[in-house]
C-alpha cells in the first residue's frame, strides 16, 4: 500500500482493508494497527509499517547516514526524494515533517532539528558499480566531476554506463550540480571546482554509436551514445536501412512538450539535433532515445534511462 516505502495513511490503510475483506469489523482494525504499525501518530495521519524483512525507508537512512555521516534534514529528505521518485514511480514521497517526526520517533537515529545521524553505523557493500563510483568521485578534485569525464572512466573499467546514468540523477548517495558535473550528497562543491571538473570533461573524445534501434507499428526507436560531433555540430549520420525507414521526411524534434527545431535532411546526412541535445543538458557520452513518429513527422528525444519502467534494483547492483 505505501509503494513499499512503509509509511502511508491510516486512513488508505483502513479503507483498501475494508474492500478487500468487507467483513472485518472496524473496530477490529482499529484495535489491532499497532501489530501492523510501529509508529502510529505522524503527522497528517501517517503511520509507519514495517515488515520482518525492514522497511526500504529505515534501511536507505542507515545506509546513506553511515557511509556519509551526519546530514543536514533538507539535504537528505532531497536524496530521499530523488531516489524513492525512481524507485517507487508513481508513488507521492511523504511531505518533509513526517519524516521528520518519524526520525524524531525512532530509536536508531539522532535528529536535532537541523542534522540527522544514525547511531550504530552499518557498515554495508552496495555493489560494485555503486563503490566504484563512489571512489571516483572521492578521488576526484573538489569531489566533482563531470558526467562526460564519468561515463568514460566507466566505459574504460568495463562497467554498465546506463547504470552509471541512473545513479547520477537518481542516487541516494550521490547528487547533480551544475553543468552536469555530479558530486557527493551532503558536499557543496565550490565554483572552481565544477568549472576545472567541466573543462576536464571537455577533453574527453567519443564518437556517437547507434547502440540499438527498432520498429513498432509507426514508431523507429533508435537508442544511442552521443558522441563530440553529435553535440557540437548536430549532424546525425545513420545506418543506410533506417534511413530508407525513415524516407527522407522531415520531423519536428521534441523533448518532453516543447518543440525544437526540425530534423532535415542534408544528403545522408541528418541535421538539427544540437540545439534539443543542449536545452535536455545531454553531455557527450550520455545514451539517448529518439523515437521517430513517422506518421505524426515527429522525433522524440530523451534520455534512455528516464524511459525505463523498472525500479532501481532491475537495472542496478545496488543491494540496499
Amino acid at each position: 500500500m505505501s509503494g513499499r516505502i512503509g509509511v502511508l495513511f491510516k486512513e488508505q490503510f483502513f479503507t483498501e482493508i475494508l474492500e478487500r475483506y468487507p467483513g472485518i469489523p472496524l473496530e477490529l482494525l482499529e484495535s489491532s494497527i499497532k501489530i501492523f504499525a510501529t509508529h502510529v501518530d505522524l503527522p497528517y495521519g501517517y503511520m509507519f509499517v514495517e515488515n520482518r524483512s525492514k522497511s526500504y525507508l529505515r534501511t536507505d537512512l542507515e545506509t546513506v547516514l553511515s557511509r556519509i555521516g551526519a546530514l543536514e534534514f533538507d539535504e537528505l529528505y532531497l536524496a530521499l526524494v530523488r531516489y524513492f521518485r525512481y524507485r517507487t514511480p508513481g508513488t507521492v514521497f511523504p511531505p518533509a515533517i513526517v519524516i521528520q517526526e518519524l526520525l524524531v520517533a525512532d530509536a536508531k537515529f539522532k535528529f536535532d532539528g537541523k542534522f540527522v545521524s544514525v547511531l550504530d553505523p552499518v557498515n554495508r557493500h552496495l555493489g560494485d558499480s555503486y563503490e566504484w563510483m563512489w571512489e571516483t568521485i572521492s578521488n576526484s578534485p573538489g569531489l566533482v566531476i563531470h558526467r562526460t569525464e564519468l561515463l568514460e572512466k566507466c566505459r574504460e573499467h568495463g562497467l554498465n554506463s546506463s547504470t552509471m546514468q541512473v545513479y547520477f540523477a537518481y542516487s541516494l548517495c550521490f547528487k547533480q550540480v551544475r553543468n552536469n558535473c555530479v558530486t557527493l550528497t551532503g558536499h557543496q562543491p565550490s565554483n572552481a571546482d565544477i568549472e576545472y571538473a567541466r573543462v576536464r570533461a571537455s577533453l574527453v573524445t567519443i564518437p556517437t554509436k547507434i547502440l540499438n534501434w527498432n520498429t513498432s507499428g509507426n514508431y523507429v526507436d533508435i537508442t544511442m551514445r552521443v558522441g563530440n560531433s553529435l553535440l557540437d555540430t548536430g549532424l546525425l549520420s545513420l545506418p543506410v536501412v533506417i534511413r530508407k525507414i525513415l524516407g527522407g521526411t522531415i520531423f519536428d524534434i521534441y523533448w518532453g512538450d516543447e518543440k525544437f527545431g526540425t530534423a532535415r535532411w542534408s544528403k545522408v546526412v541528418n541535421i538539427g539535433w544540437s540545439t534539443v541535445l543542449r536545452k535536455g543538458s545531454v553531455s557527450v557520452g550520455d545514451q539517448v532515445l529518439i523515437s521517430f513518429d513517422l506518421v505524426g513527422k515527429t522525433a522524440q528525444v530523451a534520455m534512455a534511462e528516464d524511459l525505463d519502467d523498472g525500479v532501481l534494483e532491475d537495472v542496478a547492483d545496488v543491494e540496499f
